[in-house]
């Protein structure tokens, strides 16, 4: 019993991981957000987005996400500046209860 327990959680766990690690829509939520060539702010700036701006989530490294832009340049920016949009879609409907 306590093993076929552990083999489902393991079983979850690779499944959600490997869900993770596939692109997501994303969305820039702030007026601006700069997009820079490394996850560092003094790495040079690549591009600027604005509110709304459609963007592809690739990964996330620490407080960075890894970004493809509609023109197929890459870049990262600040995570606390794009979002996933399944989590503004589900923010959304939490806030409306």
């Amino acid at each position: 019993m306590m093993r076929s327990i552990l083999t489902a959680l393991w079983v979850t766990a690779l499944v959600a991981s490997g869900a993770a690690a596939a692109d997501q829509a994303g969305v820039v939520q702030k007026p601006a957000v700069d997009v820079y060539a490394e996850p560092r702010l003094d790495a040079p700036k690549i591009s600027t987005l604005k509110r709304d701006a459609a963007v592809t989530i690739a990964s996330q490294q620490g407080l960075w996400y890894a970004l493809r832009l509609p023109d197929g340049a890459t870049g990262t920016c600040a995570s606390t500046t794009c979002g996933s949009r399944r989590t503004d879609r589900a923010a959304a409907g939490a806030s409306a209860r």
